[in-house]
């Protein structure tokens, strides 16, 4: 059985749009770990409180509430609030069920509950590594309000093999745009993805791909759509090593969980229409470099 590990706070996420409020369970382990436990063994590594009770694979390990957002959604704009904070995820945690190591892992945290020395053990133990950095990068205003800011840090000390950053993240990384984010990220890891609205760069074996698919317009909720690319990359990888087959079938499930417009859980789309629409997107990469 392969075993890929997510390692992040799982969330309980109220999501107001269209005045309503949907309550619903999130955070990478839930959206990443739904997607994966399709297809292999997902071994959680995270932290809940007594008040997780939305996803029977994970149970409180505690006694601090669980991790807790507000976003709220007013057509383009969106405001994340963070109302609660589980406890850091440590060296225990992963050492737990760490056995003899991991095929794959995907480490996303959501509030900095991830040091990078637990990124690094994880990496060390993993047959590949994907990051998604934006818990290390996230910081709160005096009101609670999450917003990116410029944070130095040495990826390449982490030991992972792929970073997916969008241009906030990528500027918070770097303190550089575009072309120049991806390049200096490139030089201390081996695969670097940039999504930029509909259109994704990666940087990988020395070239750089480009990959442009259709806008999905008027989603009702993109949580956890980053979190459901980041597992569909992983994958796809492990299974071929193909980076650009990879890609095109991350893209895919991101396109399909929005397409869905659904809320929360509910748009962690079937491996098999995730497949489908890869091929589809597979014959759109352009090697830019």
């Amino acid at each position: 059985m392969v075993r890929v590990s997510v390692v992040s706070h799982a969330t309980i996420d109220h999501i107001l749009s269209d005045n309503r409020e949907v309550i619903t369970a999130g955070g990478p382990v839930c959206y990443s770990g739904l997607f994966i436990k399709q297809l292999h063994d997902m071994i959680p590594i995270t932290k809940v409180g007594y008040d997780f009770t939305h996803v029977d694979y994970i149970r409180c390990n505690s006694i601090k509430p669980t991790t807790r957002f507000r976003l709220e959604i007013d057509g383009d704009r969106r405001r994340l609030f963070l109302l609660a904070r589980c406890e850091d995820i440590i060296d225990e945690d992963v050492r737990a069920v760490l056995g003899s190591g991991f095929d794959a892992s995907v480490v996303s945290p959501v509030i900095g509950e991830v040091d990078p020395s637990i990124i690094r053990l994880v990496a060390d133990n993993s047959g590949f590594t994907m990051l998604d950095p934006q818990g290390l990068v996230r910081s709160l205003t005096p009101d609670n309000e999450c917003y990116v800011r410029y944070r130095e840090m040495s990826i390449g000390d982490m030991h992972v093999d792929a970073i997916k950053v969008d241009k906030e993240e990528a500027y918070a990384l770097t303190a550089s745009h575009s072309m120049d984010a991806l390049s200096r990220l490139a030089s201390h890891v081996d695969t670097v993805i940039l999504t930029m609205d509909n259109t994704m760069l990666m940087h990988t074996n020395g070239h750089i791909y480009t990959l442009t698919v259709e806008h999905v317009k008027d989603s009702v909720d993109s949580t956890g759509v980053g979190d459901i690319f980041a597992a569909a990359y992983t994958l796809a990888y492990i299974k071929d090593r193909d980076a650009v087959w990879a890609l095109s079938y991350a893209a895919s499930s991101a396109y399909l969980a929005l397409k869905s417009n659904r809320f929360g859980l509910s748009k962690v789309p079937n491996l098999s229409d995730v497949e489908e629409q890869a091929y589809s997107f597979r014959e759109h990469v352009r090697l830019t470099f």
